[in-house]
Order: C-alpha cells, then sequence, then structure tokens
C-alpha cells in the first residue's frame, strides 16, 4: 500500500505541476493578440523605449487635502450600541471605498458625511428594526484610515495608518521598496488630486511638505520614473495616468475619444508579465471613488477614459499574501486526495 501511495502522490504533484504550467502559458496566450497587434512580442516590449516625446518633472508640491476637517474617511473605526437590542451592538471599519456596512444589511455611504451627519445617518437607518431606536449610541472609536500602496514594493497591498504617518511608515508597511528596483518617485493619488513626490528630495531633506496630508483611500505608487508628456507643462492640460505593469508608467496628456490601446502604447506597452485580464480604472465622480475592473481578454473594450483617470496594469504575478494563500490551498488538495487514497486502500 506504501508504493501505491507514493505513486499517487508523485502522480498528483506531478498533475499539479503541468497545471500550473499550463496555466501560465494561457496568460501569455491570451495576451499575445495585444502584442501583436502593437508590432511586438512580450519580450520586445520590456526592452523597448516609449515612443513618445516625455520630459522628466520636479516633484510638484502637494495640494492641501480637498476634504472638510470633520469628514468621515476610509479606515475609521465606530462603536455602535443599543441596550434593546444587542444584536446591533459592536464595531465596525469604514472600507476602503468609504462603505460602513453595519448589521441588518445596513450599508451606509460615508462620503461626503461629516462625523455628526454619520451618527445621525446610522441612528436613522436602524430606526426600522429597534423599539428604542432613540437609545442607539454611536461612538467613533478609531481615526486609522485605508490607503493603497503598489508598484516597486514587496508587499503591495491595503493598510490601516495614522493620519499623521510619515511616508517612510507607510512603506514599511508594504514591506519597504523593492531591492534594486531603482525606484525614483512615488505617485500619491486621492480625492483632492495627484502629487508626484521624489523619494531623493523626501529623504534628502526630510520635508513632509513634500507630501499632501493623507486621507482615507490615498493610492501611492512606487515607480522608477516620473515622466509625463511634454504638453503637461502647463497644469491646465488634462491627463489620464497609467501604472502598474507597463514600461513607461507616468502622466499622459489626455485625448478625447482615444481608447485604452492609445494611452498603452503612449506608455511603451504592457511588460511580459501584465495582466490584461485585470485592468483597474479609478476616478473620482461627485466626490467618491469609483474603481471598475475589465478584462481586456473578453471583450477588447474599456469604458470611455476621462480627464484625471488613474489606468492601472496589473501583474499576473500573485502577491506574497496570494502566493501563501494558493500554496496553502494546494497542500490541502494534496493532503485531501491522499487521506481519500489511504481510505480506499
Amino acid at each position: 500500500m506504501k508504493s501505491l501511495l507514493g505513486t499517487y502522490s508523485t502522480l498528483l504533484i506531478l498533475g499539479m505541476a503541468l497545471l500550473s504550467g499550463c496555466a501560465g502559458r494561457t496568460v501569455r496566450e491570451r495576451n499575445s493578440a495585444l502584442y501583436d497587434g502593437m508590432g511586438g512580442s512580450p519580450a520586445e516590449f520590456d526592452q523597448a523605449q516609449s515612443s513618445g516625446p516625455s520630459a522628466s518633472i520636479e516633484a510638484r508640491k502637494a495640494a492641501p487635502a480637498a476634504i472638510r476637517p470633520d469628514a468621515v474617511q476610509p479606515g475609521y473605526l465606530w462603536e455602535i450600541s443599543n441596550p434593546t437590542d444587542k444584536g446591533i451592538n459592536g464595531k465596525y471599519r469604514v472600507d476602503f471605498d468609504g462603505k460602513l456596512r453595519l448589521a441588518y444589511g445596513i450599508v451606509v455611504d460615508t462620503n461626503n458625511l461629516s462625523e455628526s451627519e454619520l451618527k445621525a445617518k446610522v441612528a436613522e437607518a436602524f430606526r426600522p428594526f429597534l423599539k428604542a431606536a432613540d437609545r442607539t449610541r454611536v461612538y467613533l472609536g478609531q481615526r486609522k484610515i485605508w490607503v493603497d500602496v503598489r508598484g516597486l514594493v514587496n508587499k503591495p497591498g491595503k493598510f490601516l495608518v495614522d493620519p499623521d504617518e510619515s511616508l517612510d511608515a507607510v512603506l514599511a508597511q508594504a514591506g519597504g521598496v523593492t531591492p534594486n528596483s531603482q525606484a525614483e518617485y512615488v505617485q500619491i493619488q486621492q480625492k483632492g488630486g495627484a502629487a508626484a513626490v521624489s523619494l531623493a528630495d523626501y529623504y534628502d531633506t526630510g520635508n513632509s511638505t513634500l507630501l499632501p496630508v493623507l486621507q482615507g483611500g490615498t493610492i501611492f505608487f512606487v515607480q522608477r520614473k516620473n515622466e509625463v508628456s511634454a504638453a503637461l507643462a502647463s497644469a491646465s492640460h488634462p491627463i489620464v495616468q497609467v501604472y502598474g505593469e507597463v514600461k513607461t508608467p507616468g502622466e499622459l496628456a489626455y485625448r478625447s475619444n482615444a481608447d485604452f490601446l492609445y494611452y498603452l502604447t503612449r506608455a511603451g506597452g504592457p511588460t511580459s508579465v501584465a495582466d490584461l485580464g485585470k485592468i483597474e480604472v479609478i476616478r473620482w465622480v461627485d466626490g467618491k471613488r469609483k474603481s471598475e475592473v475589465y478584462n481586456w481578454n473578453e471583450s477588447h473594450e474599456l469604458a470611455s477614459l476621462q480627464p484625471q483617470d488613474l489606468v492601472i496594469l496589473h501583474s499576473n504575478q500573485p502577491t506574497l499574501v496570494e502566493r501563501t494563500l494558493q500554496s496553502a490551498a494546494g497542500l490541502a488538495a494534496i493532503l485531501s486526495a491522499i487521506g481519500i487514497l489511504v481510505i480506499a486502500f
């Protein structure tokens, strides 16, 4: 039986390895149409330089936060209690997109709300479910905020930080800048607009005024260069930002009626690890952050891009957390299969 068990275990591992290899080829194959359409291979795109005119710019001083001082922010932790219905008692955190999800399936949109307005809105939302709704108490328990760190960092993801957190501490939460990545700039996208901060300037001077006031929902994108079209010398020109797995990430002059392929070409094309099935478009609408993910492999269409849109082409390489989860799932499947074989024999 030991011999059979060993044989089946070996076959299972080999089968998983084969499936993994097939998955890798599938990603490359489904992207090949776009690479071919742009006149090159993934490897050639990795070596290519941007064909469009560009000019390196110095870090721009960040604009003041465009939010009211008492505004509710993504990440704030709220404590709710009612002595007559303990089912609602608990702690609830505002998610990255500004939604506060409560008991009884209640979802409160906190965007553009002050703290006092949120308290009143929560109490009113619970009124149909409680006999003594007036006894509902809503307290702000913690003022930490959500930020999203991407690009050339070891562990990209969303993190809770203090509103006055330094850039060093924010990047440290994401495992620090990727070694030998030659990261030069951090692009900071938030409700008040975007700012590019030179890492050299920041670390040399320690000048915290180079950074905008942190808001909940801020996106940090660590990149190699801060290149923009020469047309962007004037701040009056609208732009589209393209980051992620493109050769020359940065800001591009907005062009009316231009499609995603136009901006992708101007950004140097996709890298060999770009996932064209995960193209994220982020924009602010009526003060609310909206995020949509598109799959180029399925439709070859994206919603029309607008001025100030942030486009992120994600990688097909899993993050550290995703790799850990995948490994755990694979190990569980193997152990489960082995357990079935042991019972069978």
